[in-house]
């Protein structure tokens, strides 16, 4: 009888827990406060904001910076919270060393700046509108639990770090710069050439699979790397349950174009998947697409010949390509040793065979480039001088 009364009250004060719980995340919405500044100043000074006596310093008071204005954090190790961040126009925030401000999202607008040489939570998203500015000092380190959006013309330095829980997307005109590195493990979407110093991950130029008689070579291209450890090679017979194939290292810190080339000895037979994992040396990783990849015994071995190879410039590139057959239609794309598109046409088989003398180097500079076939479930590439 006693144990049944002392559970009796156990269930009651988890009851009222739960109700005391629920209360108090109900009441601090209904009393969450929304703060707009008054002036340039300290974020934890009263006088800087419009609610008397007080500064927002919990997730549920959201902080507006006001047009023109320039907020500073105190720089004695002080840790802020706020909810939702808005930039104005023509604002800025300074996070200096030491200090931390967490929040629950962030807008920055058009021509607002963040300069961050302490640490910056994100625990949602981060969305800058055009001609806002990021600056991320050596010391500073920004951490989003979501997705960082960047509209057009949107300027980023970054010599410390920035970690993205989801995607990262910058629109046309916007520019990385610095010598920092940012992890994304969602997708990457940015205009070309808007990284030069290789500030994100790898830049994957392109990845596919072919068939070799008994045998699956995948091959794939970077145009650069930072802080890449290694890359995993991974198969699947219904492209969702992945097996690993291989382990192989990465280049490290490159600027460079590196390629790359492994053999599957035993690829299934059919359709099948390949992906290609990348790890950084601190353990985050991202993956490519996917890749299907039909394996048939009685497939020849896909060729490409190009010539001259050299090309001058102006000069006519011929294309031959062999073990396919000639009513298919294929797509022929021309990328520079960036990564950058600079030609893509469809075209079936025996007219590039036919006419062999496609006109491909008329809008090509001196360089190297690579020219990718791809056909219904496979790539070729070859590279090609333009002198």
């Amino acid at each position: 009888m006693y144990i049944a009364m002392f559970n009796l009250k156990f269930k009651k004060m988890k009851t009222i827990a739960l109700i005391l719980a629920f209360l108090t995340f109900f009441i601090s919405n209904i009393y969450a406060t929304d703060y707009s500044s008054v002036s340039d100043g300290n974020w934890a000074l009263a006088s800087t904001w419009d609610v008397g006596g007080t500064y927002p310093n919990t997730i549920s008071d959201n902080a507006d910076i006001a047009n023109n204005d320039s907020i500073w954090l105190a720089n004695t190790g002080i840790k802020i919270k706020a909810g939702i961040l808005t930039f104005n126009q023509n604002s800025i925030l300074y996070i200096p060393f030491n200090d931390t401000l967490e929040v629950d999202s962030i807008s920055i607008l058009n021509n607002a700046f963040l300069y961050v040489e302490g640490t910056l939570i994100v625990i949602n998203g981060v969305n800058m509108i055009n001609n806002s500015g990021l600056n991320i000092d050596l010391t500073g380190n920004i951490s989003v639990g979501g997705d960082f959006t960047g509209s057009n013309n949107v300027d980023l330095i970054v010599d410390g770090a920035i970690d993205v829980a989801g995607d990262f997307t910058l629109g046309n005109g916007s520019t990385i710069e610095g010598d920092g590195s940012i992890t994304v493990e969602g997708t990457i979407d940015v205009p070309d050439g808007a990284d030069p110093g290789g500030v994100l991950p790898i830049e994957l130029i392109v990845f596919y699979v072919v068939q070799n008689f008994n045998s699956a070579i995948i091959k794939w291209s970077t145009a650069s790397e930072i802080n890449n450890d290694y890359f995993t090679i991974e198969k699947s017979v219904n492209g969702v349950d992945f097996e690993t194939v291989e382990i192989y290292p990465g280049a490290g810190n490159s600027n460079v174009i590196n390629n790359y080339q492994i053999t599957d000895f035993n690829p299934y037979s059919g359709i099948s998947y390949y992906r290609l994992k990348q790890t950084d040396f601190d353990g985050n990783y991202s993956y490519s697409d996917v890749f299907s990849f039909n394996y048939n015994l009685t497939n020849t071995q896909l060729k490409l010949t190009t010539y001259p190879n050299p090309a001058l410039v102006n000069e006519n590139i011929n294309i031959k390509i062999e073990g396919i057959s000639s009513t298919e239609m294929v797509e022929l794309r021309i990328i520079n040793q960036t990564g950058v598109l600079v030609y893509s046409k469809q075209l079936f088989v025996s007219d590039i065979n036919m006419n062999n003398n496609i006109e491909l180097a008329n809008n090509l500079e001196k360089g190297i480039y690579f020219l990718i076939i791809q056909t219904s479930n496979n790539y070729i590439y070859k590279k090609i001088i333009v002198k």
